[in-house]
């Protein structure tokens, strides 16, 4: 009888960048976020990690862990995109974040989520100028 074994792996034996990288973000209790996160090899996923008191493993392999929150998600619209989005955020999402490209083996870029529990005035005052703002410049670019 003969038997025939089969190993299979997956070995990136290329070389990413990540672009469109993730940044230090402030966000209230019940915000949506979305931390960017890019690779300009458009087949080679990132891996994203969060980073409390220890290290948790949020993203790999074109999954999010079963375990996590499912208000985590990892937006693949794009072709080498993999933005992390929280919706919405909890206090408890308070951590620094890690997307690593080559699944893990490549680059490593960190960005800090700091919540709090609600935004102050002047912070919406000036979220609502920013989008006035936009409005304005769009409509007169039309």
């Amino acid at each position: 009888m003969k038997y025939v074994v089969r190993i299979c792996a997956t070995v990136y034996a290329v070389t990413c960048t990540l672009i469109n990288l993730p940044q230090d973000t402030t966000a209230s209790v019940g915000d949506d976020v979305r931390l960017n996160c890019s690779t300009d090899v458009l087949n080679v996923p990132v891996t994203w990690m969060r980073v409390l008191n220890e290290s948790r493993l949020l993203y790999n392999h074109y999954e999010v862990d079963p375990s996590v929150s499912s208000r985590y998600h990892v937006d693949t619209t794009k072709p080498g995109q993999f933005d992390l989005v929280i919706s919405p955020v909890h206090a408890e999402d308070n951590a620094v974040f890690i997307c690593e490209d080559n699944a893990g083996f490549g680059q490593q870029e960190r960005a800090r989520l700091t919540v709090v529990a609600w935004r102050t005035t002047e912070q919406q005052d000036h979220n609502k100028n920013t989008a006035v703002a936009r409005t304005l410049l769009s409509l007169s670019t039309q």
